[in-house]
Order: structure tokens, then sequence, then C-alpha cells
């Protein structure tokens, strides 16, 4: 079961983590300590597999037990988490990390991350246990077996020199004379052995061989002749010997004096010593650390297959000084813990740099003194070298990732901390060449917020096919060389762009599976500068990257937004203050004449108090409905209805009304000009067409306005317009002209109103951004050349949708006299004032008027009474409103007329009411004239039809 150790001064800190641990880590012990010396003593006595530390603590705080963790040689593999108060202090961590700490966890702290960090703790904890002890009995063993070696040696040598030889002289092949050592060694006894054949005691396998070696012997051949044999013992078991024959006289006679020399234990040493060669070499090639056997002057003896793959461009290895070998170096690098493992005769470890150029960057070196066993002088020393390249570059990974996340938050600008960017990937990879390059899908085109090259200098491009818009579209890395660029150009999918490098290496940045940029790097010097394992690195921290990008574009958008917000309520105060002016000067005519009008005054003066009333009214009704469209239009709630008329039809209506105002309005000395092309005559178009007359009126009165003298010229030309023919109508005047500075504000609602140079003229200024905005809506745009004192020109593009075919009638009144005597109307209208006005305007054309007051009553006279002819249907009424009571009254009247009135007029106000069975719709505020003309339409036949 594994151990968790908690290490805390607050009860209650430790009650709440201990109840996550045992909530998602059920299979393991929870110990707990109130104090870093309560915490030294548990972790030495129970060798958890993870620590827990809390960084605060009285007397002894989580730096100094981590240390004395971390010296302790008994508790400094256990990994320490270290518990912080703020997630982004650098300073803990970094100081944390200097004492040892292995992770983070950042208060307060998350369960799934605290179950994830000590899970990932006790992994290590364990994978680690199972490596040392792995080392520690190879260790043990590598050093058993090379103390057997010497023993071996020791043991064969104190054989050769004290053995206790058997000796006997043999004469015409009998044994005349043993000692007891052979006795012994052959398991017999003298008697048995003086006076016997030696041949019998020869092995059969080896018997002929020594006969002929005696015979040489006896015939005086050889003076003296040494072989290996095996001898029979008396219970049949071999005895391996060496026999060393000469010349002797025994008894007077010639003689061969045999010295046996019991090799038996030698030849098991040998054997011994075989089989542990051959243990030797399969262990230093089954394991999958590099092992180096080095003489104590630092010579290397012995390698396993694993060095001499890592290295195989300096093989061979043996026979060179190891720091020649591993680090292309004249002297031991510094710390050697090979030198000092030497020096001490103690084990030694480090990280070293490994070999320059090769895919082993950093080594962890374990080193093993060999020592003589009898004077304990070191011979030598066995290195355990282990590429641990991926850890560093992982924790190297890990660290410019934090930094570049640190980054988001202490860089002002999206530039700086791109800067940060290419500084912290600098560390890993070259980034001398980089770029971030951020995708526009909209226009295809690339912005380089940040662009570091030494050949190109570039802010932004067009995406084209280039590198980067292939690495956006495949939405795949790429690394290219200058044979892959060939391919990729060969096949299309690119065209060089830039001076061309030796490699690139590209990125893409995505947020949310969305590819929004590229960050690459090239060189131009080195084809070899970046690799596979680069790619993968730079993509595993692009995501990073492109999560750090978008919240430093994100918080400058906030940024800018703020300041956009502040100036559009100031702009707002402002455009309310004009609002405010604007409506409440009609409003004072109104009121003010209003109150003075009795029956007392002569009938001249009402008459003119009532022109000025209707004036003011008309004015008020033209703010409310400039202000009206604006609201629709920036709500998105008016809609475009496009019809077949033909234009000049507008145009003239235009001009007739542009003529009364400038009667209003005293200007009838200002020429006014309608220019038309000679093959418009009779075009016919398909836009709205009431939509596109209240663009030339707003432009027109506009005109009119700053105009004192001189002309007015306006018109349309056809033109070609990106492939598709266009109406660019244009407004020329001789007025005062707008200043360069101003020019880009004239069509903004909230600037315009409070500029003093068109407030000098009095109005809102709405009129000018409600045709922008309709000049968009009808698909085109507007825009003005402007000269001070010398007059402007407006002009608006819509696209030319011609029409071939008879354009749809345009309805107007017949003249002024409706006879409509005897016509029955019902007016349904919950508010008495306004059935009042509609009663006094219909009962002076003849007409019998009935009243209902909401959609019920209307049900009941409408089944009661025949004689309506009409129905002035009011929409928004209480009990039930205008549309149920028209699909009621429909159902069992459905051929009588029903006019919707309402006072909304938004988009989609028509539809609903045609939809529900209304014949046609009427806003309020209600014309006299408009209405006479909507009711003779459907009750005489006062109307004609106008092209």
């Amino acid at each position: 079961m594994d151990k968790i150790l908690l290490i805390d001064d607050q009860k209650d800190n430790l009650a709440a983590i201990k109840a996550v641990i045992r909530n998602n880590i059920p299979d393991c012990k929870v110990l707990t300590a109130l104090s870093g010396k309560e915490g030294l003593r548990i972790a030495k006595e129970e060798q958890p597999g993870t620590i827990l530390l809390d960084i605060i603590m009285p007397q002894m705080d989580g730096y100094e037990v981590c240390k004395r963790l971390k010296e302790e040689e008994s508790t400094q593999h256990i990994p320490v988490v270290m518990i912080t108060a703020v997630k982004t202090d650098a300073e803990s961590r970094i100081k944390g990390l200097n004492t040892g700490a292995d992770a983070f966890l950042s208060k307060p702290i998350d369960p799934a991350e605290l179950s994830a960090q000590v899970n990932v703790m006790l992994r290590i904890k364990e994978a680690e246990d199972k490596l040392r002890a792995k080392k520690e009995l190879l260790e043990k063993e590598t050093i058993e077996k090379i103390k057997e070696l010497e023993e071996s040696k020791e043991k064969y040598r104190n054989l050769v020199e004290q053995a206790n030889d058997g000796i006997c002289i043999i004469q015409e092949g009998i044994i005349k004379f043993a000692n007891l050592r052979l006795a012994r060694m052959w398991g017999g006894t003298l008697d048995e052995i003086i006076g016997s054949l030696f041949i019998n005691y020869i092995h059969p396998g080896q018997a002929s061989r020594i006969a002929d070696l005696y015979k040489q012997c006896s015939a005086g051949k050889k003076n003296q002749s040494m072989s290996e044999t095996i001898l029979r013992r008396k219970d049949g078991s071999k005895l391996y010997v060496e026999l060393n024959a000469s010349i002797a006289s025994y008894q007077g006679k010639p003689a061969d004096l045999v010295i046996i020399h019991d090799i038996t234990e030698r030849k098991k040493a040998e054997e011994a010593l075989r089989e542990n060669e051959q243990f030797m070499t399969s262990l230093f090639e089954s394991v999958q650390d590099g092992i180096s056997v080095l003489k104590p002057d630092m010579t290397i003896r012995h390698v396993n297959g694993i060095m001499n793959k890592r290295y195989k461009g300096k093989l061979p290895l043996e026979g060179k000084k190891c720091y020649e070998a591993y680090h292309n170096a004249d002297k031991p690098c510094d710390p050697c813990p090979t030198l000092r493992c030497l020096e001490s005769g103690n084990s030694e470890w480090n990280v070293v740099p490994g070999l320059a150029g090769s895919s082993m960057e950093w080594v962890e070196l374990f080193s093993y003194p060999i020592k003589d066993p009898n004077s304990d002088k070191v011979t030598g020393v066995v290195d355990f070298v282990r590429d641990i390249t991926e850890r560093k570059r992982a924790e190297q990974i890990q660290k410019v990732l934090y930094n570049i996340s640190h980054a988001v938050s202490t860089t002002d600008n999206l530039k700086k901390l791109i800067s940060r960017i290419q500084k912290e990937l600098g560390t890993i990879i070259d980034t001398t060449n980089f770029y971030v390059a951020l995708y526009d899908h909209k226009t295809d085109t690339l912005s380089l917020p940040f662009f570091a090259d030494e050949k190109d200098e570039l802010t932004s491009l067009p995406a084209g096919k280039t590198l980067t818009k292939y690495v956006i579209t495949t939405q795949r890395p790429l690394l290219a060389t200058k044979e892959r660029k060939k391919e990729l150009e060969k096949s299309g999918d690119i065209e060089r762009f830039g001076t061309d490098s030796e490699i690139w290496l590209g990125v893409p940045l995505k947020i949310e599976g969305e590819v929004t940029g590229v960050l690459a790097v090239q060189s131009y010097t080195n084809k070899s500068a970046y690799d596979e394992s680069d790619m993968k690195m730079l993509e595993f921290i692009a995501g990073q990257i492109g999560i750090s990008i978008n919240r430093k574009k994100a918080e400058q958008g906030l940024i800018n937004a703020l300041e956009k917000a502040t100036e559009s309520d100031r702009l707002k105060s402002a455009f309310l203050a004009t609002m405010s002016h604007e409506l409440r000067t009609p409003l004072n005519a109104i009121i003010g004449f209003s109150d003075i009008i009795n029956e007392n005054l002569p009938i001249n003066d009402i008459i003119e108090f009532n022109k000025t009333i209707n004036a003011s009214g008309n004015h008020l009704l033209s703010i409310v409905n400039d202000l009206f469209d604006i609201t629709l239009i920036e709500s998105g709630e008016i809609k475009i209805v496009k019809e077949n008329f033909k234009l000049l039809t507008i145009l003239n209506d235009v001009q007739n009304i542009i003529k009364a105002e400038q009667q209003k309005t005293n200007k009838g000395n200002i020429a006014l000009n309608l220019v038309t092309p000679p093959e418009g005559e009779g075009l016919i178009i398909n836009t709205d067409p009431s939509r596109l007359k209240q663009i030339l009126i707003n432009l027109l009165k506009n005109a009119l306005k700053f105009t004192h003298e001189g002309h007015i010229n306006y018109g349309y030309n056809i033109e070609a317009g990106h492939g598709k023919p266009v109406l660019k109508f244009y407004i020329e005047d001789t007025g005062i002209g707008i200043p360069e500075d101003k020019q880009g504000l004239i069509f903004d609602i909230f600037r315009q109103v409070e500029d003093s140079y068109t407030s000098t003229y009095g109005g809102t200024g709405i009129g000018l951004s409600i045709s922008k905005k309709l000049a968009e809506l009808l698909g085109g745009s507007i825009w003005l050349e402007s000269e001070v004192g010398e007059g402007s020109t407006f002009y608006f593009e819509i696209p030319l949708n011609e029409f071939k075919g008879v354009s749809k009638p345009i309805i107007k009144e017949a003249g002024k006299d409706y006879s409509l005597n005897e016509r029955t109307i019902l007016i349904v209208e919950d508010v008495k004032i306004s059935f009042e006005f509609l009663k006094i305007v219909l009962e002076r054309s003849g007409i019998n008027i009935i009243w209902a007051k909401n959609g019920e009553e209307a049900i009941k006279l409408c089944k009661e009474n025949t004689s309506i002819d009409l129905v002035l249907m009011d929409i928004n009424m209480p009990v039930m409103n205008g549309y149920e009571a028209t699909k009621r009254i429909k159902e069992f009247r459905p051929s009588l007329p029903i006019i919707a009135q309402t006072a909304y007029a938004i988009a989609g106000d028509r539809e609903k009411s045609l939809k529900a069975g209304c014949n046609d719709y009427i806003a309020k505020p209600i014309k006299k004239d408009k209405l006479l003309v909507i009711i003779g339409k459907y009750l005489t036949n006062k109307a004609v039809v106008l092209n």
C-alpha cells in the first residue's frame, strides 16, 4: 500500500487534503505531521511514496524541511510536492526547486490537480525505487563478480604456490614409490598404489597420449616433460592433474620421477571464470544504460554495446581517455564524478553534458570504484551512463511553457509577448529567424505581429500559396528542407516567397481546434538546424503558445473596447443632449401655441398658429422617424422589400419633394438639376424603392441645408463594379464644403451630432448615418468628396439588378374629392383620442362610423351589422388584439376589407398583419390624405395607376 505524508501546521488543511486523497486515491495510507521536525522523523521511519509539504510553517518552514529531506540519504529519493499560496509565485517555486522540490500545488488546491500530482509522484517514486533496486543489485552483482574473479585468481596463485603435490617414481611402467598425498589424491592406500601399473590410473581417453610421453621420457628423448591429463580415481571419478615427468634414478636403475599436481580446483576456477566472463558479458550487454570500465588513469578498459552504439563515431573506445572519447575534451569535465570516485574511493553521481553534436546531449553518470580486495586501493571505476536528454528536454520545455504563461501577465502588448516567446524558445532551438503569422480567413491575408529575420522585413502579406498557408490548410506541422520545398512547388502546393532558406519549420497555432496562425523558424545557413524531434517539440509547445497569444489579444481587445466604450459613452451623452434639444424645440412650439389658442383669438391668428403647430408636429415626426429608423437598423429589425419599378419615377418624385422643401426654407434661388444618362429612360430596376428614395431625400436635404447659392445637381450613371454593373448615384452641391479632418466623421451618428462645424446649422445629423446604413443594406456603399468653400459631392452605389419586363404600378391619389357617402366603417381602437381623430377625418367624407374598443367587440359588431363596408383595426389592444380579431372576422366575412393600424411599424409588422388576414397596413401617426387614399383603394375608384 502506498504511503503519503502530509506536513502542515494547520490541522484543517491536513484534514481537507487527507479527505481529497482518500476520495481520489483509496488504496493508500495517509500520514500526517504538524511540524517540519515531526515530518522528518516520520519520513525516515515510514519511507512514504510522496510528501505533500506546506511552505509556510513556524520554526522550520517548508524550504528547510525539503532541504533536509534531500540531504538525508534515506529520504532524498522521496518526491516532495510543495504547496504554495500563489499560483504564479515564481520566486517561491524557484526557491523550492533549489531546495530539491519535485512539483508544486497552489492554494486553493484543486482536487483533480492534487490527485494527478500525487499519482504522478507515486508512479515516479515506484519507477525510481525499481530502477534503484535494479541498479543496486547490478552494482552488488558486478562488484561481487569482480571480487570473485580476484579471489579466484588469488586462490589459483595460492594453489600453485602452496600445492601439496603427489609424487611417484616409475620403472618400466610400475609405480615404485608414491607419497601419501598421491594416495589421498587417488583415494586409495600406498600399499594399493605401489607395485601397480601407472597406466591403470590414467583415464582411458588419455592413456595412449600419456604412454607415448612416458616412452619418450624413458628412452631419454626428453629430460623433462609436462602434461595435463585426467586420472581415474579408485571410485572411478576423474582427477585433473598436471604431470611433470623427469629422468631420475631409483635404486640404481633408470626411472621416471613424476610429480602429480592436482589441478581440479584450478579447472573449476577456470570454468567459473569462463562462466563469470559470460555472465559479465551478458550483463554488460543486457543493461539499457551504457557501462564503461576505466583504469585509474581514466583510460577506457571495456565498454558494453550500448556505449559502442551511442559513440559509434568514436570507435574503438577502448584505449582512449574517457573525456576524449565522450566529450571531445582534453581534460576531465568539471565536476567529474569519475575523477571524484577515483580520488575518494566512494560512489559518485552527477549530470554532465553528453557528446556535442550527438543525439545524447545530457547524461546521468553513476561512478562506482573497483578496489583491490587486499589493499582496498582503487584499481578502476565502473561508470553507468544513462541518457537523460529527453528528460532534460522535457524539463526545459516545462520551464519554457511556465515562463511563457508568466509572460502573458507581465508583458503589456502582443509584440512584447511574442518577443519573450522567441527568447524562451531560443533556449531549446535556434530562433534567430522567427515569426508568428496570424491568419484572416475573410481576406486570406497573414498579419505578422512579430517578424525577426536576417534577410526579409515584413508586416503582412497575402496568404496565397506560401509555406505558412500550406501549414494552415493542412493543419499539420511542416519541416521543409530545400528538397521538400521543391517537391511542394512542383506539385503546385506552394509558390516561393521571400529569401529561400536552407530549412524551414512551421507549426499551426490552434485555439479550440481551429487554426488561427503559424509559428515558424528557419535557418539560412544550417540545413540540419531542425529535425523531427524539434518539430514534435514545437508542435507540443504551440498549443500553449496559441492560448497565450489568444489571451494577450483578448486582453488588448478588452483594453481597446474599454477605450471605445468610454468614448462611446461620451458621444452618446452628446447625442442625447442634442436629441433632447431637437425634440423639445418642436414640442415647445406645439404645446406653447396650443395653450394660447382660444375662441377669443382672431381667426387669422388661429390659422397661423395652427400652421406653426402642424409644421412643428411634422418636424417632430421627422425626428422620431429618423430615430426609429436608426434604431431599427442598429437592432437588425429593418427589412428590405425589393420590387420592380421605373427608376425615373422615383427620381421625379424626389425632385418634387425637394422643390417643396426649397419653398419652405426660402432657398428657391438654388438651381436643382436632375441629370440622367440617355440609356436610363425607361430603366426598370429591382431594389427597395422606399429606401432608395429615403437615401436620395436625406442626401439632397443635407445638400440644401449647407448650400446658400449656386446649384445642386443629382443623378446617376451605370458603371462596372468588380465585374458586375452598379448604379452610381451622386449629389453635387456648391455649398460650404467639409474639412478633410471631418470627412471621416460625417456618417458617424454620435460623432456628427457633437461636431461644432455641422451643429451650427441645426438638425440631428442622423439622416447621413441612416443613408450609409441603408446603402449597405441595399448591397452598396457610400462616400464623399469635398473641399471647403467649393462644395461637396456625395456618392453611393447599389447593384444594378435590372428587370426586363413591366414594373409594378405605383398607386397615387387621383384628387382630394373622396366621395364615400353612406359607407360604413368600423373603427377598432381602444384609445379614445385616436378614435376621435379618425372619426372627424372620416365623417367629413360622409362616412358612417361605428366604434369598437377591443377585438371581441369588433367580432360581435361584424356579425351583427352586415352594413359594415371596411374595418380600421388597431393591433395592440386589451382583451383581444387586432391579429386575433382579424383572423376570427375573416372566418365568417372573408371579403370584408380590414386595414391594420399600429404605432410600432417595425420590420415584419406589415407581413404579420397580412398573414393574419388584413388587406392593407397603415402606420401611426396617420396622415389624413394617406388614410383616404388607402380607404379609397377599397371603397371607391378614386385612384389612378402611374408608371
